[in-house]
């Protein structure tokens, strides 16, 4: 009754070939697998890293384009002020002047680890600084005094400057 044990040493030995068989594939399969996970796996990282850049390179832009904006309203409240005499737009002019150079402190924030960025900050700073006091510098010469003085006629004004352009051809 121990014939039934040649039967079980076939299927062992029929395993065996059949593991010789499929070993290279299924290894090959797995390492297939091992490089898909890793390469999924960096290129994930890489992703997450493109995107920090990503978001602090945009949010670098916006603050700059804030700059340029605050610039833009204090020139218009500049203009305000010296077509309307009206301090409401002055006061707004200090205000947006002080949130501009907050701003460019700000960026130099942002820059910090970057010494070409900082570099590049360092020549425009004093560009805005210079703006905003170029911007500002109209408002030493309106005082109330002459704000209240009448603009002069057409007519006297066309004496003036046919005055001013005798005067300029004279000199050259």
């Amino acid at each position: 009754m121990i014939v039934p044990a040649p039967a079980v040493q076939a299927s062992v030995s029929g395993t065996r070939h059949l593991w010789g068989k499929l070993k290279r594939p299924l290894l090959l399969a797995c390492g297939l697998l091992i490089f898909v996970s890793v390469s999924s796996i960096c290129l994930v990282i890489s992703s997450q890293s493109n995107r920090e850049l990503m978001n602090r390179a945009l949010d670098l832009d916006n603050k700059l384009w804030g700059i340029l904006a605050v610039v833009r309203v204090a020139e218009s409240e500049q203009r305000g002020y010296l077509l309307t005499g009206d301090p409401k737009y002055l006061e707004v002019f200090h205000t947006t002047a002080d949130s501009g150079l907050r701003a460019v402190a700000a960026v130099r924030e942002a820059i910090v680890d970057n010494p070409a960025h900082q570099l590049a900050l360092t020549e425009i700073e004093p560009l805005v600084v210079r703006k905003f006091a170029e911007v500002g510098k109209p408002f030493g010469y309106m005082t109330p005094a002459t704000m209240s003085r009448p603009w002069p006629s057409f007519e006297q004004a066309k004496v003036a400057n046919s005055r001013q352009k005798s005067a300029v051809r004279r000199s050259v």
